[in-house]
């Protein structure tokens, strides 16, 4: 935006609240100043954004465009825990004499497009879609077991990447989850002087200036290698830095997990050999075969009973699970274009950054079973049966102390 001097303005509860304790109005600067406006949806059903709407604003006049990026959430949050997606249409219904755009990688087919468009008021054949394939066959593609659950607090099936040492994101469902991966892990490298900046934590229980720190650590330094987050990490975050990409437990269906598959290797100059790594339970493959039986030619994700309990799968990733070839069910649920990446002749990002060739033969978990991989490398000793959580006395917190934070955590 600063090569094209292009003002730009971000609307968040963030930049609100700075704006408000400088005096500043944030709403009036909207109206003339930018060029762009940045919005969060929340922002939608705001007083502040309903006075721009008002026919009298300076603001109205000066809008031509309406996008929305990575708009496959429309279907996947807003459908479940964002309702304030909603608002997104009736904001294009009110803007209706601009252009409107939107934009994402990963919208599938069928129903998740159409839940999209209903979304945002579109209707068959009154406007134009235009598809380019999301292939990126430079990341492998794979599918493990974690044979030692989700649910406990060790997890020996990561100990390659301490000893690897390569930049990579770990996405956890649950901030619990997280946490117990954290811990974990810090303890495997309790010996390592540098563990501490080594591994951080990323989501939206940490201050927002705790989570810019560690997107710009992990771009920029070479000690921090690690980030383990959650959703918040998966959008609207560009680290280019990134080797390898690790997704625990079961995604919402392929268009979360290629969303996450997105985000290794993204600068393929600083980048080799990107990992994509998807670690599933040990009745995976037997709760995806069921998901596709029940299923029959209905085209939904269905319920199945299991050893008396019901678990819920996508049937999306149910067909993925089952997949011989990832990279071939991928290209068919998006459909797209077996040799790779489709663009005009005249793109220049294309011209200047070609997009890799698709690599034959498909070397998927599903086409070529692993190898000996780095996680069988032995790592020394381990810590794996001693991890405890228990704090010794010299580090405990003494009453006055505690009553001294106390009485600090009052004054906010």
């Amino acid at each position: 935006m600063i090569r094209l001097d292009l003002r730009t303005l971000v609307i968040n509860a963030d930049t609100i609240q700075e704006t408000h304790q400088r005096g500043e109005n944030i709403w009036k600067k909207a109206e003339t100043e930018p060029n762009m406006v940045f919005m969060a949806p929340e922002q939608l059903i705001s007083d502040g954004f309903n006075g721009l709407l008002k026919d009298d604003s300076a603001f109205l006049c000066r809008v031509c465009l309406l996008a929305v990026d990575e708009a496959h959430i429309l279907n996947t949050w807003g459908a479940a825990f964002r309702k304030v997606y909603h608002q997104i249409g009736w904001i294009r219904a009110r803007l209706h004499d601009v252009v409107f755009l939107a934009l994402t990688a990963t919208m599938r087919d069928g129903k998740p497009i159409e839940n999209v468009c209903e979304f945002l008021g579109l209707h068959q054949g009154r406007f134009h879609l235009i598809r380019r394939s999301n292939a990126r066959p430079e990341v492998q593609i794979l599918f493990r077991e974690m044979k030692s659950g989700f649910g406990g607090q060790t997890f020996p099936e990561l100990d390659w990447i301490l000893q690897e040492r390569c930049k990579t994101l770990i996405f956890c469902r649950t901030i619990n989850l997280g946490f117990r991966v954290y811990t974990y892990l810090y303890y495997q490298s309790v010996d390592d002087s540098g563990i501490g900046n080594r591994i951080r934590l990323y989501n939206a229980l940490n201050w927002p200036t705790y989570n810019e720190k560690t997107r710009e650590l992990m771009d920029n330094d070479a000690v921090c290698q690690i980030v383990i987050g959650t959703d918040t990490l998966s959008v609207g975050v560009d680290i280019g830095s990134v080797q390898d990409v690790i997704v625990l437990d079961e995604p919402d269906d392929i268009d979360d997990l290629f969303q996450k598959f997105g985000r290794p290797g993204r600068d393929r100059n600083r980048v080799k050999d990107p990992w994509g790594i998807l670690y599933t339970g040990q009745k995976t493959l037997e709760i995806a075969q069921k998901v596709v039986d029940a299923a029959g030619s209905q085209g939904s994700s269905k319920k199945v009973v299991l050893q008396k309990e019901t678990h819920t799968m996508d049937l999306s990733m149910a067909h993925m699970h089952l997949a011989s070839c990832k990279y071939g069910k991928q290209n068919g649920q998006y459909g797209n274009m077996p040799n790779g990446i489709l663009c005009t002749d005249s793109c220049q990002s294309c011209q200047k950054d070609p997009p890799p060739s698709p690599v034959f033969p498909c070397y998927c978990s599903g086409c070529k079973p692993e190898d000996i991989f780095r996680a069988d490398v032995p790592m020394g000793p381990t810590r794996t049966s001693s991890i405890t959580l228990d704090i010794p006395k010299s580090r405990c917190l003494t009453k006055v102390m505690r009553a001294h934070g106390t009485k600090q955590l009052e004054k906010f």
